[in-house]
This record gives structure tokens, C-alpha cells and sequence, in this order.
């Protein structure tokens, strides 16, 4: 399959959660460590930036096209732009925490769900959920080092990645209360030093996994866990994916360039950049986080 670098987006230094608007034909992604949230409009020559106050570890749609939710810090932000107003939805951690927001998404019926990871040693991240009434909840604790999240509506499966386990693991899923239960692995990944990390599910019901340190996506069987396909990219640090576009079938790649040395940021000139890979294959709709009400 062939694989085109994005020019328009740019260099990242930890590029991470692409996400596709279909409302604006935009893609939104961010840039972690360098605080900033960044978006492209289809057929546009340059990016737009928005620098928050801390770490921002994913974006997030809701019903409102011109307000997005992101993680920021220990922070889950509504963010209106381009003006960039913020307003505190939610406190995940006290700022003092030695944690911050890494992936999140919105589930099929609109609550959004969201991972802290830890930035020390021997302290854990954890799942949170937050619904349309701003009621957080907390569900699961003691993960390693929290990444993708996906669902499949029809098996009511919710699928998630703890890097640090090598595998995806899938759980029951209750659309109506959020509930989720019966953990389970899905899909085991050697221990090469390649970690699995943000991943999307397509129309077929298969995930599309990312892996950090491992140059390429992994098309993984939704049932049986089973590799179905390969797509390598010239970038050792592969942090995630979405389907987007007009028919929902390119597939955009975010990279980072965090952590590699002089020689391997030359060798690997491509790398920190967004890429695209039409895969033959479509993705699912991006679900909304039902937020619009708040600001009317």
C-alpha cells in the first residue's frame, strides 16, 4: 500500500490521536509534548495551531463543530475556536499528580472516555468515562501506560491497549449505562521492543493498531485477534491512526520524532510527520461527545 507523508501538517514532536471531522473535512491531531493541538482542513497549504497550557493527550469531537474536547495535564478541556476559549469539564488527577491525559475518545453513544498514565515510577494510570452531565467516573486503575481505545456497536465490544502488557484486551460493553466487564485478551504482540499503541476500528470490524518503536500499523482480526495486515512507514515511532476523508477510506498515521537521537532523526527524515495509506478498506463514523448544550 502506499504511503504519502501529509506535507501540510507538518513536523510533530510527539504527534498522536488523529482525529477526522466529516462536518468541517478537517483532521485534528496533537503534538503532546509540545502542548499543542493542531488541525488541517481538507485542501488546505498549512496547518492550524493552538498552544494549551500543559501536555495535550487527545482531541475529541462533539455535536458543536467549533468546540472540540481535549486533554490537557490532569485537565478534560472544552476548547471553542478558533478563538481558543477553554473551559474545565473535568479533573482527572489533582495538578500535582504524577500522572497526565494520554488517549481518549468518544464511544458510540456519546460519553467520552479518557486514560491517565503515569510519569513516575511505581504510580499507575487509570480509565475514566464522563457523560453529558459532566458525571465522571472512574472505572479501572493500575495501568501501566494507557493507549488506544476502540468499540464495535454491533458485538457491544469495547477493545483497549495497555502498552505496557503487549496486547490488546477487549471487554463487554453495555451501550445504554457505559457499563463495561469480562476482560479479556484479544490479541497477543512479541515482545520485540515494538509497543502497541493508538489504534481504530473499521466497517469490518477489524483494528487498525499502531506501534511505537515498530515502524508500522497491524490490521488485527476483531474476533480472533489474528494479524491480517502489515503496513510499514518510515518512522520508528508510530503513535496512532483514524480513517478519514470524504468516504471515510484513507487512512491518516501520526508519528513522533520524541527520544530519537541526532543519527536516528537522519535516517529517518520522514519521521514526526502525518501520513496517509488508502488500505482498500473504510472506517466507521467518529461518534460526538454531546457537549453543545453546555454552552448555549
Amino acid at each position: 500500500m502506499r504511503v504519502t507523508p501529509l506535507l501540510a501538517a507538518g513536523h510533530s514532536k510527539l504527534g498522536e490521536g488523529p482525529v477526522w471531522d466529516p462536518r468541517l473535512a478537517r483532521l485534528y491531531w496533537v503534538d503532546i509534548t509540545a502542548g499543542h493541538l493542531h488541525w488541517l482542513d481538507h485542501g488546505a497549504a498549512e496547518r492550524g495551531t493552538l498552544a494549551l497550557p500543559g501536555p495535550v493527550g487527545f482531541v475529541s469531537l462533539t455535536d458543536e463543530p467549533q468546540i472540540v474536547v481535549v486533554g490537557c495535564g490532569t485537565r478534560i478541556l472544552a476548547v471553542q475556536l478558533p478563538l481558543g476559549r477553554t473551559d474545565v469539564l473535568a479533573e482527572l488527577a489533582s495538578p500535582d499528580s504524577v500522572v497526565r491525559c494520554n488517549d481518549g475518545k468518544c464511544y458510540p453513544t456519546g460519553r467520552l472516555w479518557a486514560w491517565t498514565m503515569p510519569l513516575a515510577e511505581k504510580s499507575l494510570g487509570a480509565l475514566f468515562s464522563l457523560d453529558a452531565g459532566l458525571n465522571l467516573r472512574r472505572h479501572s486503575e493500575d495501568i501501566g501506560c494507557a493507549n488506544g481505545l476502540a468499540w464495535h456497536a454491533a458485538r457491544r465490544e469495547f477493545y483497549f491497549i495497555d502498552s505496557l502488557t503487549q496486547r490488546v484486551d477487549r471487554h463487554r460493553w453495555d451501550p445504554v449505562t457505559g457499563e463495561i466487564s469480562d476482560a479479556r485478551p484479544l490479541a497477543f504482540f512479541e515482545k520485540n521492543h515494538a509497543l502497541p499503541d493508538g489504534m481504530c476500528v473499521d466497517a469490518e470490524g477489524h483494528l487498525w493498531v499502531a506501534f511505537w518503536n515498530g515502524a508500522c500499523i497491524k490490521r488485527v482480526d476483531g474476533s480472533t485477534g489474528r494479524i491480517l495486515t502489515k503496513i510499514d512507514l518510515p518512522a520508528a515511532l508510530v503513535t496512532s491512526c483514524c480513517f478519514g476523508g470524504a468516504n471515510l477510506d484513507t487512512l491518516f498515521v501520526t508519528t513522533a520524532v520524541e527520544g530519537l537521537g541526532e543519527a536516528e532523526c537522519a535516517a529517518q527524515p520522514l519521521a514526526g510527520r502525518v501520513f496517509t495509506v488508502e488500505p482498500g478498506v473504510r472506517g466507521v463514523p467518529q461518534s460526538y461527545f454531546h457537549l453543545a448544550r453546555q454552552f448555549a
